[in-house]
């Protein structure tokens, strides 16, 4: 018994000892000796509270305990840490604990300005580091019944960053139980944590460590878009201002296997309220009140990601194009280029959504290029996208499209879409596009307001990208409706349709080609107006002078490089252009009063336009000018060719000339007071070369009253009438016009004016010449009647000359003939003299021959001489010659007579009242030829007062004349 009392003795007193050791010693050896081992390892000073022990429950607790960083700021601290140790080791085969509890520890990670780490200075450098302890065969097991991490909170900071980013995790549990780390044992855990934002996360599974590899689940809570953002705002452009995310998943990881496996599964996520600013000017990008994510699963280490539907409802988008051509929202989430990380080298995931649905959704693009800008809203907006592939190349996905215009209209596109390379085949509908919303695109092309119109649009779109080069084709119709468009200077009606319809549009890209079967504009109206400054509307919309005008209708077909045909121009056809009820309106502010006309009922079709050289169209079109006045176009074009070709008729009938009363009093000074107008047009066009031809038939024009007007002509206006309108009162010309659109000074209408000009001062001032042209001749001599001195009779030529000069007359039944009869004095006067000596010689009459002189004849002439002079005309002549031979008696008086006859002659002295008498019998000859013989109303010659100095030309004295009109 004493033995047995003896060993209970010893066995209390070394169970005291060790109790006293356990609950009072060690902590007191303990505590120190931890504080200067840490602090050594640190090299920061360490504080721990109090240290307990119990010998045995062989579980020890350490309290308070603080590590401070270089900054003295708290680094790694925490409440208590409880150790239980298990006696069961000794026959477990390892380390047993029981349980492990650390209460509110707290860690705090620090990235600082600098780039280091709050860390990295109490962690051995690498050189200083221990060999590592060669390995034993087999390593203890560790066996943790249970570890419990009870509201800890961790704290991250980042100061490298412009803006420091801080966050804070708290009431962080963490429950492992059955924790062992022999071979393909695992321990389950439950990990639950929030931050001070309210935000979640929970994990809970399983987790090994030999080898590593856990699965469970990860579910996180209420996570704030804000918080995110805060991290990268310097970053990006863009800014969270609210939203949350939920997201839940399980997860499966295995680093035994190579090369390792993470994979997540059943994945499903929401997103709420989610608002995104574009901070580069403000504007809200993105607004998502609802999107939820099912079906992920993701093998990270295959770089595999699958989700089974993604779905969006009653959001706003918002994008903005930019001066510099790009779009704010596919640059919006782009790293800044100051904060690019290096280029990622591995390879691209594989994603593949099942489906994307986005239902009621708002998109909002404003384009900053035009002025102002243009501001598109499409609301509802719906999209579904399935099947969608990314990062295997040849994947197609099944788009479905449906955006709706706010102002009215709707676009739809549905078909196939490959992300990579890009492409899509696509069916597209628009219907009843408004057009207005769409004016600010229209303002860089002139002054016109879109006040009304519809586009739509049917057909399939086929679009790929190779490399840099990307094509397209579009097979459709596409029509507008009820368009109106204004002038905005005028603020009138410029241009409407009813309706114009592109049918079987077939476009390429590449090689570019553009083909439709017809075009059909329906109750088309355009309004032409020459405002009150002479500057036309359409120079106003446009923004252009005239000549810029004319030197771009000069100017070839465009070309486009790549894919042209053999003579450089793209490829086009048109089966057929077809019009329909269209109406032009074409007004001149400019005169006083003002002008206008219009063509109406136009109507017809234009066949088999194309871009080959040698294509020809056939135009046949017909309208109205003023609703009765028909109108035709008729011929063929080519004007899609390199080298544009025309060969037209044009006809214009019946045109009320009062229209252009306006026109005619500005630039002829008279008003119209009656009067048609029929044109007769040919224009040919060939390699740039044009001959027109112009017929101009004015049907009983007459003048009216006269107008004031500094810019009319000074032409006789009524002559040049008169000259041209035939006896059934019309005026038919026939302008020629030619040149070369090369050219310059070429201009068409200005060389017609200046053709027609033309044609009137030759009327006016060679209105004889254009008489004579009537008949065949050149009428030179038409405007003189030539008289043989002294004689008031008509020569055989000059009635033949009278006679054509009143069939010409005959013709132009609107002139009058002036003439005034002349006389000369000098011819004259001697063919008088000879008549009047005549007379007296041979009262009986009958001409005065010197050479056959009767007796009685000669004794009056010598008489005549006597009584005259008052001398003997015996004395004119001796009668012995200088060699004093005697002159024979008949000799001698014939050379009296001729001397007596010269003298008498040219003493003769003619009276005014014989040349006017003369002048008049002349006149009257020529009155007298016309109106007996040729015709002529004896109203329509006049008998001026005469001419009795006039000379002779020629040998003979001319009459003149003069036209009129009456």
């Amino acid at each position: 018994m004493k033995r047995l009392k003896k060993i209970a003795i010893i066995a209390a007193i070394i169970l005291a000892l060790y109790a006293l050791f356990g609950f009072f010693a060690l902590p007191r050896l303990l505590k120190p000796k931890l504080v200067e081992a840490i602090s050594e390892y640190t090299g920061r000073p360490v504080t721990l509270g109090k240290v307990s022990a119990n010998p045995f429950a062989l579980s020890a607790t350490l309290r308070d305990f603080n590590l401070a960083d270089r900054d003295e700021e708290r680094l790694i601290a925490f409440d208590e840490l409880y150790i239980n140790f298990e006696v069961s080791s000794l026959f477990r085969g390892g380390y047993v604990f029981s349980e492990i509890r650390l209460s509110s520890p707290y860690l705090r990670f620090l990235n600082r300005a600098d780039g280091s780490v709050n860390f990295e200075d109490i962690m051995p450098a690498e050189d200083e580091q221990p060999a590592a302890p060669e390995e034993e065969e087999s390593s203890a097991t560790v066996f943790i019944d249970h570890l419990l991490i009870d509201q800890a909170e961790i704290v991250y900071e980042d100061r490298q960053r412009i803006t420091p980013f801080t966050a804070r995790l708290d009431s962080l549990d963490l429950s492992l139980r059955d924790f062992a780390t022999r071979p393909d044992e695992q321990g389950i855990y439950q990990f639950e944590a929030a931050t001070d934002r309210g935000e979640g996360l929970k994990w809970r599974g399983k987790i090994g460590v030999s080898p590593f590899r856990s699965s469970g689940n990860l579910a996180l809570s209420s996570l704030r878009g804000r918080t995110v953002w805060e991290y990268l705002r310097d970053m990006f452009d863009f800014e969270i201002t609210e939203g949350l995310a939920d997201f839940q998943a399980d997860y499966e990881l295995d680093f035994s296997a190579q090369p390792g496996l993470f994979n997540i599964r059943n994945g499903s996520g929401s997103l709420q309220s989610l608002r995104i600013i574009d901070r580069r000017d403000s504007s809200e990008a993105l607004w998502m009140p609802n999107v939820t994510v099912a079906g992920l699963e993701a093998e990270i280490y295959r770089g595999i990601l699958r989700i089974g539907e993604i779905r969006g409802a009653s959001g706003k988008i918002f994008g903005a194009y930019q001066p510099d051509s790009t779009f704010t929202l596919s640059t919006l989430f782009l790293p800044k280029p100051d904060s690019l990380a290096p280029a990622d080298t591995a390879a691209p995931w594989q994603i593949a959504i099942g489906r994307i649905a986005v239902e009621d959704y708002t998109l909002q693009v404003e384009d900053r290029t035009t002025a102002p800008f243009a501001q598109l809203e499409f609301t509802p907006l719906r999209l579904s996208l399935e099947n969608y592939v990314f990062g295997t190349p040849g994947q197609t996905a099944q788009l479905d499209l449906l955006l709706r215009l706010k102002e009215g209209g709707s676009i739809a596109a549905q078909g196939g879409y490959i992300p990579e390379p890009l492409a899509a085949s696509l069916e597209v509908r628009v219907d009843s596009l408004a057009l207005p919303p769409f004016q600010p695109y229209l303002n860089a092309f002139g002054e016109m307001d879109i006040k009304s119109g519809t586009l739509s649009l049917a057909g399939r779109t086929n679009y790929a990208l190779h490399g840099e080069q990307a094509s397209m084709d579009f097979k459709g119709d596409v029509w507008l409706e009820r368009v109106r468009a204004s002038d905005r200077a005028l603020n009138q009606d410029f241009l409407r349709w009813g309706r114009l319809d592109l049918k079987r549009i077939d476009y390429r890209s590449h090689p570019p080609s553009l083909a439709m079967d017809e075009i059909v504009a329906r109750r088309s109206y355009l309004r032409m107006i020459i405002g009150p400054d002479r500057i036309t509307n359409i120079q106003h919309i446009l923004g252009v002078e005239s000549d810029s005008l004319a030197a771009d209708s000069a100017q070839p077909p465009l070309r486009e490089a790549g894919g042209e045909d053999s003579t450089g121009v793209t490829p086009m056809r048109i089966g057929q252009v077809r019009i329909i009820d269209g109406w032009l309106d074409f007004s001149d502010l400019s005169l006083t009063p003002n002008f206008a006309v219009s063509i109406q009922e136009l109507n017809g079709i234009i066949k088999g336009l194309s871009s080959e050289q040698l294509a020809r169209a056939d135009v046949d079109l017909a309208g109205k000018v003023d609703k009765y006045a028909p109108a035709t176009i008729r011929g063929q074009i080519n004007p899609l060719s390199e080298q544009a070709y025309t060969d037209i008729l044009i006809n214009f009938k019946n045109i009320e000339l009062t229209t252009f009363t306006p026109y005619s009093g500005k630039f002829a000074g008279y008003k119209i007071d009656k009067g048609k107008l029929h044109l007769d047009l040919h224009y040919v066009l060939s390699e740039r070369y044009l001959i027109g031809e112009n017929r101009i038939i004015l049907d009983q024009l007459t003048l009216g009253e006269k107008v004031e007007s500094p810019d009319a002509t000074s032409l006789p206006l009524r002559l040049a009438i008169a000259l041209l309108k035939d006896s059934n009162g019309v005026i038919d010309l026939d302008i020629p016009v030619k040149g070369s659109l090369d050219d310059p000074e070429f201009s068409l209408m200005p060389i017609v004016l200046k053709a027609l000009l033309n044609l009137l001062v030759k009327a006016v001032t060679s209105p004889f010449k254009l008489l004579g042209g009537l008949l065949g001749g050149g009428g030179e001599d038409l405007d003189y009647v030539g008289f043989s001195p002294g004689a008031d009779s008509l020569a055989v030529s000059q009635q033949a000359k009278l006679d054509s000069l009143a069939k010409a007359l005959n013709q132009r039944p609107n002139l009058k003939l002036d003439l005034r009869g002349a006389a000369a004095p000098s011819a004259d006067r001697e063919a008088l003299g000879a008549r009047s000596i005549a007379a007296q010689i041979h009262p009986e009459g009958g001409a005065l021959d010197l050479t056959q002189l009767t007796k009685t004849a000669r004794e009056r002439l010598f008489k005549l001489y006597s009584a005259t002079f008052q001398e003997d005309p015996w004395l004119l002549l001796p009668e012995k010659d200088e060699s004093g031979k005697k002159i024979p008696r008949e000799q001698r008086e014939a050379a009296i007579a001729d001397t007596v006859y010269r003298q008498l002659l040219a003493n003769y002295q003619v009276s005014e009242s014989e040349l006017r008498a003369l002048a008049q019998s002349r006149a009257a000859a020529i009155k007298d030829r016309l109106i007996v013989n040729g015709g002529i109303e004896e109203l329509r010659i006049f008998l001026q007062d005469v001419d009795i100095q006039a000379g002779a030309e020629s040998g003979e004295v001319r009459v003149k004349l003069s036209l009129d009109a009456r």
